[in-house]
């Protein structure tokens, strides 16, 4: 029966890896030829034919799209909460957490962490202020600048567009037509615009397209502008928001992340998660800006006390005023027998012990000995361009080009560090599951042990020699080893 299972998932598995070659984050070294974790490898050779123990994995991270058909039944349910009646059912402090806490309420943007330290410093004395409003500056000096040069040359490409459209009565303007043009008093500087950016390399991209492609950026800077680096944001903002039950605001990257952990494997839709008998508990801390620490140390909380054993956390930041608070919540954690894993960052940085919120340390001492910091690998084998690097990384996994979940449903594909701890996260929930007896610090140790050793091929000034890859096959095989010994 249980070859019988595994052809029908491997059928099924087939048909999304042929439609969709970003899952390449799941095939392996030894057959495939690709860098991926071998889940692939796994299903087919060695998942045991009983079904594993439920592994409740806490994604702090933004919202989550609770409803997605993908993940229909993996989203953890409080069993104690009744929903709707607007009552703390199981006295936690918290009314209707049926499915987990939204700490950020209604709010999706929010100011970063250096803006809220600029307005209201956290610490005395002319030499943190100064420090505080260097890298104010440093961040957010340029944002109004660099958003009305974006806006403008928008501006100028779409007008381009619309005159060279007019002239050559087509709607759609590429590189094919401009390159044999001869100008005219009328269209020569709409001609020496178009081909400012239309050069053989987009070749493929229209006008118009290449014009909209800067709405992102432009909106980013708005963001930033509008509510990142905005004082006047900051000021207003008395107190932290409070939070409520509602889990599904600004929850594009809480999504993608949660579909990679534990999207359902065999329904021919958006993605397939890694770990199979898993319940995803969200809770969103993360806006488009900073999160506060007082958010992250009670998300941490909450996960351990509703029976999370593995807390992904795909988000940092540059400041830390209350770390203290996420200090004891990671102690808290670690009494409790959970496993951290958090992303490394995307600065393309030589990833230093005490930086990159929250961290595992705390004036040079550990806090739990259950914590993985996570670099990003691409299929080509290369630590990823953005992916943060060094000895401070315990493990890289795949991180470029993901595809995951979307609260648009329509799968999508990202890349970052963010892509890749949950990768890890999903791999210690398989382990956890067929191996309960296994504490939450072998199955790191498991990890780790039976992670390939790789030579760094693009090393960067700081770098390792060798990097260590993610490989849930060999973990898979590691644990049951241990397992045989521990008996």
């Amino acid at each position: 029966m249980r070859y019988l299972c595994v052809l029908i998932l491997l059928t099924q598995s087939t048909f999304l890896f042929a439609q969709s070659p970003s899952l390449w984050h799941l095939l392996s070294f030894d057959s495939d030829s690709v860098p991926g974790i071998g889940w692939q490898q796994y299903k087919r050779t060695l998942e045991p034919d009983t079904a594993g123990k439920e592994v409740i994995v806490a994604v702090i991270d933004g919202g989550l799209d609770i409803d997605h058909p993908d993940l229909a039944g993996k989203i953890w349910m409080n069993p104690q909460e009744i929903p709707g009646n607007q009552l703390d059912d199981d006295q936690n402090g918290y009314i209707d957490d049926v499915n987990g806490w939204n700490y950020m309420g209604n709010m999706d943007c929010q100011t970063l962490e250096v803006t809220r330290e600029y307005v209201n410093p956290s610490q005395k004395g002319r030499k943190y202020k100064r420090a505080i409003d260097s890298l104010y500056q440093k961040k957010c000096s340029l944002a109004g600048p660099t958003y009305e040069l974006m806006v403008k040359r928008r501006d100028e490409l779409l007008g381009a567009q619309e005159a060279l459209a007019d002239h050559l009565q087509k709607e759609d303007i590429f590189y094919e037509d401009l390159k044999e043009l001869k100008p005219n008093k009328k269209i020569k500087s709409s001609l020496l615009v178009a081909l400012s950016v239309h050069e053989p390399l987009v070749s493929s991209r229209s006008l118009h397209d290449l014009a909209m492609s800067t709405s992102s950026v432009i909106k980013n800077y708005k963001n930033k502008i509008e509510c990142h680096c905005n004082t006047n944001f900051a000021k207003r903002s008395k107190g932290i928001p409070s939070g409520n039950g509602v889990l599904n605001i600004g929850a594009r990257h809480g999504t993608h992340v949660s579909g990679i952990i534990g999207a359902i494997q065999d329904n021919q839709i958006g993605t397939i998660g890694i770990a199979e008998h898993v319940k995803i508990m969200p809770l969103r801390v993360v806006p488009e800006g900073d999160e506060y620490d007082e958010h992250v140390a009670r998300a941490i909380r909450y996960a351990v006390d509703n029976g999370a054993k593995v807390i992904n956390m795909s988000f940092g930041k540059r400041l830390s005023p209350k770390k203290h608070l996420v200090d004891e919540a990671i102690r808290y954690a670690d009494s409790f027998d959970v496993l951290l894993v958090h992303s490394a960052g995307n600065d393309r940085l030589l990833k230093k012990k005490n930086e990159g919120f929250p961290t595992n340390s705390s004036e040079n001492i550990l806090l739990t000995s259950k914590w993985l910091e996570v670099g990003s690998i691409d299929s080509t084998l290369s630590v990823s361009r953005f992916s943060n690097f060094g000895r401070n990384v315990d493990v890289y996994a795949p991180g470029s080009a993901v595809l995951s979940l979307s609260p648009q449903r329509a799968p999508v594909v990202a890349s970052g560090t963010s892509m890749a701890a949950p990768m890890v996260s999903g791999v210690a929930a398989v382990l956890k599951s067929h191996f309960p007896q296994l504490e939450m610090q072998e199955i790191k140790e498991v990890i780790l042990k039976s992670a390939r050793r790789i030579k760094n091929t693009a090393p960067r000034e700081g770098s390792e020699d060798e990097i260590k890859i993610l490989n849930l096959y060999d973990a898979f095989l590691e644990a049951e080893r241990r397992t045989v010994t521990n008996q």
